[in-house]
């Protein structure tokens, strides 16, 4: 859990920084079908949490939220003093509060794995499910293009 919250940072980064598209990160998790599950593990860290199907097939999951916030901002007012046959005039306008916002996203990713260790499907769901080309080669399986 601890290394995929890591991961849940790199992923609001890479949104700040390049193009994240879902393309990336759906990529990044369908390189993982026919892998062993001990690798998924050293490169996600462990799941958040694990099911058993009734076909013994393990179901890992993995979750991520992260909130980006925007921080409350002032505009301030303006005064303005100008002069124009022979009388000066003021003007003056009022700040303007703006309050600060929150957005969340979600995503969660299940990787399917046989009797054997090998991971036989995957899927993801949420708005938070994106990725740069760059989270997509370091979370991938070995040989992502």
């Amino acid at each position: 859990m601890q290394k995929f919250k890591i991961v849940t940072a790199s992923i609001a980064a890479a949104l700040l920084t390049a193009c994240a598209t879902q393309q990336y990160y759906s990529s990044a998790i369908e390189s993982w079908q026919g892998m062993d599950q001990a690798q998924l593990f050293k490169t996600w860290g462990l799941p958040d949490r694990q099911m058993t199907m009734p076909d013994n097939h393990k179901v890992y999951v993995y979750t991520s939220r992260v909130v980006e916030r925007t921080p409350a901002s002032v505009v301030p007012g303006t005064t303005d003093v100008y002069q124009s046959g022979g009388q000066t005039y003021v003007t003056s306008t009022k700040s303007t509060y703006i309050p600060g916002t929150s957005h969340v996203t979600h995503c969660t990713t299940w990787f399917e794995v046989n009797q054997t260790g090998t991971i036989v499907a995957v899927s993801a769901k949420g708005d938070g499910c994106v990725a740069n080309e760059s989270f997509a080669k370091k979370y991938a399986a070995q040989g992502f293009d």
